[in-house]
């Protein structure tokens, strides 16, 4: 779709029946400042021209209040790549406000504002950590959902809310489902058990019954998130439902007007580079997937300890944009159990048709038709399928990689250079996300799929062009083009015109680590017999 642009948009749009079903709404949309957010959020800009306005929650920061860094974002990398109306950004107006405290930390003018004009809530702003504490990610995620749910429960003219979560909330369990897992106890008091602790120690502490296996504090929030979502977006759908039994909508006590609202729980699984949207490849940050094909690209790390032989399961970051959109719009003409429309409905997004090793294959044509102007040297590609912990194999890493990046850095010193830049810190952050991600690389989740398949269906051909989010058109060519490329323009910011230097640096290193590796190998074998020889006359 990214190639659409002037009239032609302009025709698609008219067409489109999801961007009809945006006619005159006002949104409010959190957590545009991150990767998702901010595709998400420039998706919204180019092309929902029928929506009446756009709220922005963010939140000030060092110095800059909410519209300042709007206007940042409006300038970012991310909105570099297409042209906006007057007209469009004039609808997209900034509100300073903070996920982490009660009413998000609204104004009273805002907070009337909101009450009184949204009509669709977007709710994406979470921490991603996996490495923070409970305390941490409960205040951001946990408290957030809460508060975010409390207020749109007083919103007057809501209709739809869209939460987002993770494909792993439940990873307790390999086969998982499209449905929001319950607590033993009572998930409001478990929120003020929790809310109400006098320290983080009491806190992590008081949180240990209901971890029930999952790995992080990430996805523990997240499942207090959904659990919360479940119990009050649902109740007052029933609520509402049971009083316009008794009523009709015009004399419904105003306390309960407009909360009939619906409410979708969509959970993305490893969120990707994009595939076209707002360009091909993009990406801007370092988490997840991205942080190790930096690591292989630069030759920083030669053995990657993954089990390849697992299949991947992503999705495409404009999918998940995409899906978002139009997630309100499939459900609302989805005559799927009629009898059930008033629940929440749970969708998982997710591409699953392909192993780990199949990517590496493919990338092994990108990596060497585009390689890194800074790559160090070659990684072993494509890695074996599945590492197996052997004597042999932790010592490559350890003479390889752990004495190669500790020597790397000793040059490095010598030349003046390590204040800038050390390997070892590198090769460490590595590690560290190597273990993070450790449960995750290791183990395959049975991911459920009907919801995902049944609204991809029931797109027409114009959104299935401006809203495209079916994995059918995707493979493992394009994973492993677009994280190359991606990774090569928009993280390491390299330029295009490099190209054909770096494949001359490439194809010098190739020939040495071709030609030298045998010599390097008969010279480390004569150092140890060198070494033994001394301990033998030695002893």
């Amino acid at each position: 779709m990214a190639h659409l642009s002037g009239a032609e948009l302009h025709e698609y749009v008219r067409q489109s029946e999801t961007c009809q079903f945006y006619k005159d709404k006002t949104l409010l949309v959190t957590g545009v400042t991150g990767f998702c957010g901010k595709v998400f959020f420039e998706k919204i800009a180019r092309v929902l021209f029928p929506v009446k306005r756009v709220y922005v929650l963010i939140r000030s920061k060092k110095g800059q209040t909410a519209k300042e860094r709007l206007d940042a974002l409006l300038r970012s990398q991310a909105f570099s790549f297409h042209e906006y109306s007057a007209d469009q950004l004039n609808k997209l107006i900034a509100i300073n406000g903070d996920c982490s405290e009660i009413d998000m930390g609204l104004s009273n003018q805002d907070k009337h504002t909101l009450i009184n004009e949204v009509n669709i809530v977007f709710h994406s702003a979470a921490s991603v950590r996996f490495d923070a504490s409970i305390p941490y990610n409960f205040k951001q995620n946990t408290l957030g959902t809460k508060y975010m749910v409390d207020l749109i429960k007083k919103f007057k003219k809501i209709d739809h809310f869209v939460y987002v979560s993770t494909a792993s909330v439940n990873c307790q369990f390999l086969k998982l489902e499209d449905k929001i897992a319950d607590f033993k106890d009572d998930i409001d008091s478990i929120i003020d058990k929790l809310h109400n602790a006098k320290s983080d120690e009491e806190m992590e502490k008081l949180a240990e019954p209901y971890v029930e296996g999952r790995p992080n504090s990430y996805v523990l929030t997240k499942a207090f998130c959904e659990a919360y979502v479940k119990k009050h977006c649902q109740m007052f759908d029933d609520e509402y439902n049971n009083n316009l039994k008794n009523n009709s909508r015009s004399t419904i006590n105003s306390e309960l007007s407009g909360k009939n609202f619906k409410t979708y729980v969509v959970r993305p699984a490893v969120v990707y580079n994009s595939k076209a949207e707002p360009t091909f490849g993009w990406i801007d940050s370092f988490n997840g997937p991205s942080a190790f094909s930096t690591f292989l690209l630069l030759g920083l790390v030669c053995y990657p300890e993954m089990n390849f032989d697992q299949v991947f399961q992503i999705i495409p970051v404009d999918y998940l944009a995409n899906a978002l959109i139009s997630v309100p719009y499939l459900y609302s003409i989805d005559q799927t159990n009629e009898d059930s429309k008033d629940e929440i409905k749970v969708v998982t997004l997710t591409y699953d048709q392909v192993i780990g090793y199949t990517v590496m294959q493919q990338g092994e044509k990108y990596f060497e038709a585009t390689p890194s102007l800074y790559l160090l040297r070659l990684p072993d590609m494509p890695p074996i399928r599945k590492p197996e912990n052997t004597l042999l194999r932790r010592f490559k890493i350890f003479v390889f990689e752990y004495l190669w990046v500790h020597a790397m850095d000793f040059l490095l010193w010598i030349f003046g250079l390590k204040k800038k830049v050390s390997l070892v810190r590198l090769y460490n952050k590595y590690h560290h996300a190597l273990q993070l991600m450790d449960y995750f690389l290791n183990n395959y989740f049975e991911l459920p799929t009907e919801n995902y398949k049944r609204l991809v269906k029931l797109q027409s051909v114009t959104d299935s062009v401006l809203f495209d989010f079916d994995v059918a058109n995707y493979d493992a060519d394009q994973i492993a083009s677009s994280y190359v490329t991606g990774t090569r323009r928009y993280l390491l910011k390299e330029p295009d015109s490099t190209i054909d230097i770096a494949k001359k640096k490439f194809r010098v290193q190739k020939f040495f680590s071709t030609h030298c590796t045998l010599i390097y190998s008969i010279m480390l074998f004569y150092a140890f017999s060198l070494i033994f020889k001394c301990l033998v006359n030695f002893f």
